[in-house]
């Protein structure tokens, strides 16, 4: 921007409507200020059940050791996060589609003086996008015309997860390890005091599942003593 500083645009697209649900005008790509937007997006239109994301800070950095802080608090929202392939942004085609229509149409011809006047211009081209422009993949409707609310309402009070009998509970350490049959295993830093669940598998032996509420995060394999899969999904008894 004029002021020497780099404005981060954060976007997200209701996969059904192409309807913009935010573009942010952000300092940088942490996490507490993407957590600010999606709190303000939640409390408007309502909870998802998926959120398709890429790799990239603060979604995904953290995969190869874990979950990332924002992960899990969408788990605690019940909101599952799924990942795109890795240099496939094919995959979030009609975000990448999005971001390209916002450079041609507004970042191409302005330059911004700060991030409240980026903002401005942001709003009002978000309200040209959903309400005036006509998509060529809607018939040429516009995305309003097509986007509904979730009825899934928001809470900042995360309730506490009670697990079913059959499951073993364990609270993991602050560095994110938990003890289970004399061993350690690393989950993730992300989930450092929260408590999560195992249970075995009925078709694997040795095979236990490690759930965190309504998901499983993991599977461990008590024979070889180690994580192999921590690519999370809602979970289904059995």
């Amino acid at each position: 921007m004029r002021n020497g500083k780099r404005c981060h645009p954060l976007t997200l697209l209701d996969d059904h409507s192409r309807y913009s649900l935010c573009v942010d005008a952000k300092e940088d790509e942490k996490y507490l200020g993407t957590q600010e937007s999606f709190k303000q997006i939640f409390e408007m239109y309502g909870l998802p059940e998926t959120l398709l994301c890429d790799n990239g800070n603060p979604w995904g950095t953290s995969q190869s050791a874990g979950y990332t802080r924002f992960e899990v608090w969408l788990m605690e929202l019940g909101i599952l996060t799924k990942h795109g392939r890795i240099r496939h942004p094919q995959t979030q085609g009609k975000e990448e589609r999005f971001n390209g229509t916002l450079k041609k149409e507004l970042l191409k011809f302005r330059e911004f003086e700060d991030i409240v006047d980026a903002q401005k211009s942001f709003n009002e081209y978000r309200n040209f996008y959903n309400n005036e422009r006509p998509h060529h993949a809607l018939g040429l409707e516009t995305p309003s015309t097509r986007y509904r609310s979730s009825g899934r309402k928001y809470s900042d009070k995360i309730t506490e997860w009670i697990y079913k009998s059959d499951v073993k509970v364990r609270q993991l350490k602050n560095s994110g390890y938990m003890t289970f049959e004399g061993q350690g295993y690393f989950l993730s830093e992300a989930l450092g005091g929260k408590t999560v669940g195992l249970i075995e598998s009925k078709s694997t032996d040795g095979m236990f599942y490690v759930l965190y509420r309504e998901f499983c995060i993991a599977k461990l394999d008590l024979k070889e003593r180690i994580i192999i899969s921590r690519r999370a999904r809602r979970w289904v008894d059995g």
